[in-house]
Order: structure tokens, then C-alpha cells, then sequence
């Protein structure tokens, strides 16, 4: 290669390096990483917290916003939807405020927060066909 293409293909590997550089400050640490950060860990993706389980759901969406955010009056507990997880803030055991990191994979995806209504359950399955579930006015 001529000096002059080095030097081209070195200017076209910084411009990159910097778009990279600032792609990954615009995105922001994950909650997983922002959980780690800000709360003590009680092992098994569970971490200690102290307060209302609604103020400190209020502290975790204020840093990084959820896609989706619920909670359940019954258990006073407080849904978190993100791209790849689910943190559910509430009482656990005896403590009364304790935060829990799930990925989407461990239950969101079969369906285990559908009672939590829109924006809590999965899209139709991969192998769904579409059409008509066969209810009373559908196919039999």
C-alpha cells in the first residue's frame, strides 16, 4: 500500500473508533450494571434496598427508564420492563424491600407476567400461525 492509503485507512479507523466511543457513552450503563452500582448485592441477582418498594421503583426508572412499568397493589410490589430484563421491587422474605433482576428469558417470555396487563406479556409465539385462537366465534 502507498502512504497516501495508509493514511486514508488510518483516518476511516478513528473516524470509526469515535463513532464507537461515542455510540457506547450515549447508550448508557444496562440496569444490570446500574443495580450493581447503586445497591447492595444479596447474591442470586437479588439486591438489598431500603424504603418503599414504589420510591426506590421511582429511583431505578428515573436513572434508566423502563419500557414498561406496573405494580401490584395485593403485594405492593413494583414491575420494571426493559429490553432484556425485568426488575421487580417489593418485599421479599423478610426483608421489606428487596430488588430482583430477571432476564426476559427466565419467565417474561413463557408468559409469567401476562396478569400484569399491556406491556408485560410477549408477542405470539415463533411458531404461531396467526389467525383465529378457535374462541366462540372462530374456528372450532
Amino acid at each position: 500500500m502507498t502512504r497516501g492509503r495508509l493514511l486514508l485507512l488510518a483516518g476511516v479507523l478513528a473516524i470509526a473508533g469515535v463513532g464507537c466511543l461515542i455510540g457506547s457513552i450515549m447508550i448508557g450503563p444496562s440496569v444490570a450494571s446500574y443495580l450493581g452500582d447503586n445497591y447492595d448485592s444479596a447474591g442470586s441477582y437479588r439486591y438489598d434496598c431500603s424504603g418503599s418498594p414504589d420510591d426506590i421503583a421511582d429511583d431505578i426508572a428515573e436513572d434508566q427508564p423502563p419500557e414498561a412499568r406496573t405494580s401490584d397493589d395485593k403485594t405492593h410490589t413494583e414491575y420494571l420492563r426493559y429490553d432484556d430484563n425485568i426488575v421487580t421491587v417489593g418485599k421479599y422474605g423478610n426483608q421489606s424491600c428487596s430488588i430482583h433482576l430477571e432476564s426476559l428469558n427466565d419467565g417474561y417470555n413463557q408468559g409469567h407476567y401476562t396478569y400484569l396487563g399491556p406491556g408485560f406479556y410477549p408477542g405470539s409465539p415463533a411458531s404461531s400461525s396467526g389467525g383465529s385462537s378457535g374462541g366462540p366465534d372462530g374456528v372450532k
